[in-house]
């Protein structure tokens, strides 16, 4: 019985990892940033309202705001921002008596490379909380209920520059939470970049 149980917490373990990253990869290879560059506006704060995210029934969110216009390629860093939003899902994973560990990383599907950059073991914690304010406006003459999002949490991370490949590109952010080995919980972004001169700009497009 012991090992029938073993087994199945590890094709359990495998099942999760396997979403994650099919999750990760769609998200990347279908990045909403990369067509049309010449006649998207370049933004310098993005994740801060639904209107960047994929799915409005997102319970992780990230976030990142770009400092700088350009950076040397030793010294690129930006704001990043990520916690969950709290719904009938969390409320249900978000407790006292349960491990969390959150590890989030950066890749570029060009080269293959992915770096993790941080890790957190206290997830379940208010300081990861996001709250969202709702606001109805008119969008192509429909009336439409968009979220904004405060961010308890954030910190300032360096890329490494063996990340930037070409050019010109994109990197995908993911986090991956392994909460009491027991819930999947992922989250995605997607930063673009150009290189110029040897200095690196760093920008969403909207």
């Amino acid at each position: 019985m012991r090992k029938n149980g073993l087994i199945t917490l590890s094709l359990f373990i495998i099942f999760i990892i396997t979403i994650t990253l099919l999750f990760t990869i769609a998200g990347c290879s279908d990045n909403p940033n990369r067509d049309n560059q010449d006649v998207r506006e370049r933004v310098y704060e993005y994740g801060f309202s639904s209107r960047d995210h994929a799915s409005l029934a997102s319970t992780e969110l990230f976030a990142y705001k770009i400092e700088l216009e350009s950076f040397d390629p030793d010294n690129v860093e930006m704001i990043i921002y990520f916690g969950w939003l709290e719904s009938a899902v969390t409320h249900e994973c978000m407790r006292d008596d349960i491990d969390t560990d959150f590890v989030i990383s950066c890749s570029n599907l060009a080269s293959g490379l992915k770096i993790e950059l941080l890790r957190v073991d206290d997830y379940n914690e208010d300081e990861y909380r996001v709250t969202a304010r709702g606001e109805w406006m008119m969008i192509m003459g429909a009336n439409t209920l968009r979220h904004y999002y405060t961010f308890n949490h954030s910190e300032k991370i360096h890329i490494p520059k063996e990340l930037f490949v070409g050019e010109n590109g994109y990197l995908c952010f993911s986090g991956l939470g392994l909460i009491d080995n027991k819930y999947g919980r992922t989250l995605s972004g997607v930063v673009n970049y150009e290189i110029v001169d040897n200095k690196v700009s760093l920008f969403a497009l909207r």
